[in-house]
């Protein structure tokens, strides 16, 4: 058997290389596309785009806030995937047309207008999260 100060420094190098594996799993996680239309036509239907690449890690949720109220959420794990909308005024969500990455709003009135953040999640060990905000008006 080994002494105690190499069994210490195999310890110290086995957490090392468990680290730099965590890291190197979820480097690839990130944003590709995000897209709240600048202008949205009263009246109108809109996408909203929260396109990611999940670096092969395992989506934990996909969740949708207008003025930091959620009101849309995905979550794929689980029998069966999960995915609600929330009653919010002005962000009538077509549940149908809607995934992981695209968001359909229906029937654009004034009160759609507003800040909408998208946040995606990771599934453990990191449960890294990322989010972004766009404004849209209603014209």
């Amino acid at each position: 058997m080994g002494s105690d100060k190499t069994m210490c420094w195999n310890g110290w190098l086995h957490l090392l290389l468990l680290n730099s594996l965590l890291i190197i799993t979820t480097a690839g996680f990130r944003l590709v596309k995000f897209d709240v239309p600048r202008f949205a036509v009263l009246g109108s239907d809109v996408t909203l785009i929260c396109q990611f690449d999940l670096g092969g890690d395992r989506l934990y949720s996909v969740k949708w806030y207008k003025e930091h109220v959620e009101f849309y959420r995905y979550i794929p794990s689980g029998w069966p995937m999960m995915q609600t909308a929330y009653q919010i005024e002005g962000a009538t969500v077509d549940l149908a047309r809607s995934d992981d990455q695209r968001l359909h709003l229906r029937n654009i009135i004034l009160s759609s207008e507003g800040n909408y953040r998208c946040e995606v999640s990771i599934e453990a060990p990191s449960f890294q999260t990322f989010t972004k905000t766009g404004v849209m008006q209603v014209i």
